[in-house]
């Protein structure tokens, strides 16, 4: 979970891979199942190859560049999906990772849990995963 403004890892969701070739392709599919507590104006998240975030939207003024954006509803909990056929120009080690944030830091954004986490068979568990894949070129 988190309620910062800024974003920050989401613990579980990296991978690293080393292509054996410049000039082959990472593959890059992954999930992100996540909540946020009402009144939060949106959260947003992001994936990065190391520290370069990629798939992500084009700069339109002050706008955050996002792979995904949410908006605070409840108990709502919403499946993100996707992949990418990176094409990186390494052959060292790369790592994609995954980062969240929340734009109002009064709120806060959960992953893989609904906001109210009782135990309940009411609320549920969810899962998010992040996979990597090298292509040959």
């Amino acid at each position: 979970s988190t309620n910062s403004t800024t974003y920050l890892d989401v613990t579980g969701l990296s991978v690293s891979i080393t292509p054996s070739s410049s000039s082959n392709k990472i593959l890059v599919q992954f999930g992100l199942a996540c909540t946020a507590t009402a009144g939060v104006f949106s959260a947003n998240a992001r994936v990065l190859r190391d520290s370069t975030p990629v798939m992500i939207g084009d700069a339109a003024g002050s706008r955050t560049r996002a792979t995904f954006m949410w908006e605070g509803g409840g108990e709502s909990n919403t499946p993100f999906g996707a992949q990418l056929l990176d094409s990186p120009s390494l052959a060292s080690a790369i790592t994609y990772k995954v980062q969240m944030r929340v734009n109002n830091g009064a709120n806060t954004s959960y992953v893989n849990r609904s906001v109210n986490d009782s135990d309940s068979a009411v609320y549920a568990r969810t899962f998010s995963y992040i996979t990597v894949m090298e292509v040959a070129a």
